[in-house]
């Protein structure tokens, strides 16, 4: 039973996704965005029980990437899609700028591929994880329809060039810091923490533009945290492995 809980948990993952997209369907974009939260929740939940209950099966392997691409490359793509197909009309722009969507689920189902037959990310990730994409384009979609006074809220050309922008980070090897804790060890896990203590505050604060102020962060911080502490990254010779 408890070998199965982790995929139980994904289930519930794939299970938000599609809500999401019934969501869409409804012409509910703001709950359609929820959903990337909850399929985000869950995604962390079962990665967690996994590792407590030492549950791994390439099964669940499986499932999980295929719940991610659902949930994290089409939920968000057509968020980005149903957001400009409206927006984007009234502000005068192509009427084929909408289908820029169509690259977010791409450039997911590349990074899972990547990431599955990928022995180097196993500790820290090589390109932007999936879920924190999502999350950034469920923020800034949220922004852009719901809040025009925000001081996140960008122009339909820029709103677009900032989510493909993410979407494309998501298969260029820049190395990510994985926030998978092993044990809870300050030392061994202190950027993990900061992370999460100054991404807590950013949402506490900011609310949505939080949640994308976060992922700024993320990526920043996981840049930086690269260079100065090479111990972090892998060892060379796994990084040449093919």
């Amino acid at each position: 039973m408890k070998k199965n809980l982790p995929n139980a948990i994904t289930i519930l993952n794939l299970a938000s996704g599609i809500m999401g997209i019934l969501f869409l369907l409804q012409g509910n974009i703001s709950y359609a965005i929820y959903m990337i939260l909850f399929s985000s929740l869950f995604d962390f939940l079962d990665g967690t029980a996994a590792r407590l209950l030492k549950a791994y099966s390439d099964i669940g392997k499986t499932l999980d990437s295929l719940a991610d691409v659902v949930s994290f490359g089409v939920l968000p793509g057509l968020i980005l899609y149903s957001s400009l197909s409206t927006a984007g009309a009234e502000s005068g722009y192509s009427a084929y700028l909408p289908y820029a969507g169509v690259l977010v689920p791409v450039f997911a189902a590349i990074r899972l591929a990547i990431f599955d037959n990928d022995t180097r990310q196993k500790e820290n990730f090589r390109g932007l994880p999936v879920p924190a994409n999502a999350l950034f384009i469920g923020a800034m979609a949220y922004i852009y329809v719901n809040i025009p006074d925000s001081f996140l809220h960008f122009d339909t050309r820029s709103f677009v060039y900032l989510c493909i922008g993410t979407s494309i980070l998501q298969v260029i090897m820049i190395p990510f810091i994985s926030l998978k804790f092993k044990g809870m060890n300050i030392k061994t896990n202190l950027y993990k923490y900061l992370i999460l203590i100054i991404s807590i505050l950013f949402i506490a604060i900011f609310k949505w533009e939080g949640i994308a102020l976060s992922l700024g962060f993320y990526i920043a911080f996981s840049i930086i945290a690269a260079k100065k502490e090479p111990e972090h990254q892998l060892p060379e010779e796994q990084m040449t492995e093919e």
